[in-house]
């Protein structure tokens, strides 16, 4: 569990220093969060067009509208206690050890996230022609 956190910690470091970078300094904190929120949700619907593909009796697991709004939601109080509440997102940027790990986890996280979901969705589509013929 203290990777984990330690991870999104290293993640949220990144993506503030990357809002601060691009301009966006007095809304850096709930941007760098977002981000995070965004690339965990794209992942969640990636996952499960995979092992649709290959698990066909288990497609039953897609979430519908509501869940996956209900999900985002939680995502967002969640993320909103552990960056934001009492301002800990300042005690996060004051790790120097952060500054000195490189950017290439931060920038493969999203970019994985997005390959899985085109993954996915080519799959799915195979899938579908394969059920016509």
């Amino acid at each position: 569990m203290r990777k984990i956190k330690d991870f999104l910690e290293y993640l949220y470091y990144k993506y503030y220093k990357f809002q601060i970078y691009v301009g966006n300094s007095d809304v850096a904190p709930l941007f760098a969060m977002l981000i995070i929120i965004f690339a965990v949700l794209i992942y969640i619907p990636s996952i499960l067009l995979i092992i649709s593909f290959f698990f066909p009796h288990m497609a039953a697991l897609y979430v519908n509208k509501t869940e996956y709004i209900l999900f985002y939601i939680l995502l967002l109080i969640c993320f909103s206690f552990f960056f934001l509440y009492k301002k800990k997102y300042k005690k996060i940027m004051k790790r120097e050890e952060l500054n000195e790990k490189s950017n290439l986890m931060a920038i493969l996280f999203p970019l994985i996230a997005f390959i899985l979901y085109v993954v996915g969705s080519v799959l799915a589509v195979i899938g579908d022609i394969s059920k016509l013929g």
